[in-house]
């Protein structure tokens, strides 16, 4: 029989070492009824794509045990469909250990809708303290900017911010609704939980509610470290006058932190009340005044207007004559 040539040879060795891989895939997939997946680009296989199973979720909802239903809670928090809130609502209305509650009231909170009020509500009196604090937070949301959306360009220390930048400021999730949350946040402010006190405060100042200084003073008198910063944020003439008044009442450091943070507002003023608080927090003992007085000096020192100043040349007096000695 003759022989095929040489060259016919490696032509036919070639076709089957090209088929094997093909047919070892083939025998796999008879054998195992699956196949490779195929391989990326950098040799790594694609990643699969997260399947969101909606009803499974909401049964696991009501597992009893907690790690399990409180993840579910997360989850079904992130996906934002009415079928999962609808399902957060029912749970909260008719009971889950406290550990999911938190989880279910977190994630009502992250997703900031209107329809979370009434639940938000009910869990803000909740005896549970961790729960009173996560309800607040859900509230909070509501009417609070992002963090994220705050675009604003802050003007220079002592100046008010244009129109233009204040409306196209951060955007305010429901402020349809501050009539009912900003009442309840102010409640909060005389809650048993420090951290409720604290969530409460947060939120007003950030809100620059103006109708929150009154309880938010009267809440630095009871010598509470959550009114400083948000008495900083929306306090006017009331409050440098109600300071000044404090001396020796209240800890001075809480004094200080809320002149500081007076100071440290763009809009705050006139400029004779500007001057108030330096000499006030002249006053105070040890070196966080004169830190704060620094800061303004600083901070002003943008343009012939700012430096021009008697709050400046105030704070520039009181600087040298406490380091000096």
């Amino acid at each position: 029989m003759m022989r095929p040539p040489a060259s016919f040879r490696t032509v036919l060795l070639c076709g089957v070492t090209w088929l094997l891989p093909s047919l070892s895939m083939a025998e796999e997939t008879a054998t195992t009824g699956t196949t490779k997946a195929p391989v990326g680009e950098a040799g790594t296989p694609p990643v699969a794509a997260t399947v969101f199973d909606e009803a499974s979720l909401i049964a696991k909802l009501r597992s009893t045990t907690d790690s399990e239903a409180a993840l579910a809670a997360r989850k079904l928090g992130e996906a934002k469909t009415p079928g999962a809130q609808a399902a957060l609502f029912d749970a909260l209305a008719s009971g889950v250990s406290p550990k999911v509650a938190a989880a279910a009231l977190s994630a009502l909170a992250a997703q900031r809708s209107s329809d979370s009020l009434p639940i938000l509500e009910l869990y803000s009196h909740h005896r549970s303290p961790e729960l009173r604090k996560r309800a607040t937070l859900g509230l909070a949301a509501l009417v609070v900017a992002p963090e994220e959306s705050d675009t604003t360009a802050k003007p220079p220390v002592g100046k008010k911010p244009i129109k233009a930048a204040l409306k196209t400021g951060p955007l305010i999730p429901h402020e349809e609704l501050a009539p009912k949350v900003v009442p309840q946040l102010i409640a909060a402010l005389s809650d048993g939980s420090a951290e409720v006190r604290q969530v409460a405060a947060e939120a007003l100042g950030k809100r620059r509610e103006k109708s929150a200084e009154s309880a938010l003073i009267k809440l630095l008198l009871r010598k509470d470290s959550a009114a400083p910063e948000a008495l900083g944020l929306i306090g006017g003439p009331d409050t440098a006058r109600a300071l000044g008044e404090m001396i020796g009442t209240v800890p001075n450091y809480l004094i200080t932190a809320t002149l500081g943070a007076l100071l440290r507002r763009p809009d705050f003023g006139p400029e004779p009340m500007r001057t108030e608080v330096v000499k006030t927090l002249g006053k105070m003992p040890g070196d966080q005044p004169v830190d704060f007085l620094s800061d303004y000096v600083k901070a002003t020192d943008t343009d012939k207007e700012s430096k021009a100043r008697p709050s400046r040349a105030e704070a520039q007096k009181i600087i040298e004559q406490r380091t000096a000695k």
